[in-house]
């Protein structure tokens, strides 16, 4: 289990605390980072920890950081977009991210190739949409996400295919129900989607 926790107040107080859970030894790592934040994803073959994160120069970027060593790596910087929910496919060699400011025409669901960069969009939202979270499928073959529609007052649960095609609707919830965005998590066997409701007062 890993999560970035704070031992100190103020910048570079952050580390990275992974736990066996089998012995329940604990280690820390304190990356060369000014900050970090979540939610921070292991690599598929459980060596790296994915996290948003600033250098010590405050540039904004996406960082592997090694779960051995706590040696940092960047895996994507950006300057005046917004990188949110990110996520590695199996094979390591592509990232999957939420790509530009929340509720704007820029904002976008793409893939990206770590190496040569290439990026490919999979999803744009109509005007008036805003995208609320995003989930990569374990197998690598599916996106799950949610979208809130102003103009119905409705939070939207989607999935779409990696490889191309039309988002398929699963389920609606009209205010005061919400679905809430940040609970969604895939099964192991990417056959089920698991996500929370939540009902206004």
């Amino acid at each position: 289990l890993a999560y970035v926790s704070t031992r100190r107040p103020g910048p570079f107080g952050q580390v990275i605390s992974i736990r066996s859970l089998k012995t329940g030894e604990e280690r820390y790592h304190s990356p060369n980072l000014a900050d970090m934040w979540g939610p921070i994803r292991w690599s598929p073959d459980g060596r790296s920890i994915l996290l948003l994160g600033k250098d010590r120069k405050i540039r904004h970027g996406l960082f592997l950081v090694d779960a051995q060593t706590g040696a940092v790596s960047p895996a994507l910087w950006w300057a005046d977009a917004e990188i949110s929910n990110p996520a590695l496919f199996p094979d390591g060699k592509r990232l999957l991210y939420r790509n530009g400011e929340s509720g704007t025409i820029r904002e976008t669901i793409v893939t990206r190739d770590l190496e040569p960069g290439r990026e490919t969009e999979l999803f744009r939202p109509a005007p008036g949409v805003k995208i609320d979270h995003v989930a990569l499928s374990p197998d690598g073959q599916q996106v799950a996400f949610t979208l809130l529609e102003k103009e119905t007052r409705s939070s939207v649960l989607k999935v779409l295919p990696v490889a191309g095609g039309d988002a398929t609707e699963l389920v609606r919830a009209k205010e005061p129900e919400t679905i809430v965005g940040d609970s969604l998590s895939w099964s192991p066997d990417s056959r089920y989607i698991l996500f929370g409701r939540a009902r206004a007062t």
